[in-house]
C-alpha cells in the first residue's frame, strides 16, 4: 500500500509540474528595430575564403621554407589548425617543395610589406 501511495504520488508530482511549465507565461523580448543609414558604409567587407582553403592550406605547408623568423612564427600562430589543410589536399593534389618554395618567397614578401619592410 505505502508503495502504490509513494509512485501515485510521484507521478502526480510530477505531472503538476510538467503542466504548470507548460501552461506559464512565456515573455517574448521585443527586438529594437534599427534603421540603416542612408550614407555609404566606411569599411568594405571582407569575404574569406574565396580560394576555397587554398591560401591555408600552402601557407601551412609552407612555414618551413620560411627564412624569416618572425614571420614563420606570425604565420605559424596564424594557420594552427590542420582540418582545412587535411580538406583541401583530400581534394586536389599535394604541391611540390619548388611551388611551397614560391609561396614561400610570397608570403614573405607580402607580410614583410605590412611590417614596413619595403618601401614603394
Amino acid at each position: 500500500m505505502h508503495r502504490f501511495l509513494y509512485q501515485y504520488l510521484s507521478i502526480t508530482l510530477v505531472s503538476l509540474t510538467c503542466i504548470n511549465g507548460l501552461t506559464s507565461d512565456v515573455h517574448y523580448i521585443k527586438l529594437d528595430v534599427v534603421k540603416a543609414s542612408s550614407k555609404p558604409m566606411k569599411l568594405k567587407p571582407k569575404v574569406h575564403n574565396t580560394d576555397g582553403g587554398r591560401s591555408y592550406a600552402y601557407g601551412q605547408l609552407a612555414i618551413p621554407y620560411i627564412k624569416d623568423a618572425a614571420i614563420r612564427k606570425k604565420l605559424a600562430k596564424m594557420l594552427w589548425c590542420g582540418t582545412p589543410t587535411l580538406q583541401y589536399f583530400s581534394k586536389h593534389p599535394r604541391p611540390s617543395k619548388n611551388e611551397l618554395r614560391m609561396e614561400a618567397a610570397l608570403i614573405e614578401a607580402r607580410m614583410s610589406d605590412k611590417r614596413g619592410g619595403n618601401v614603394h
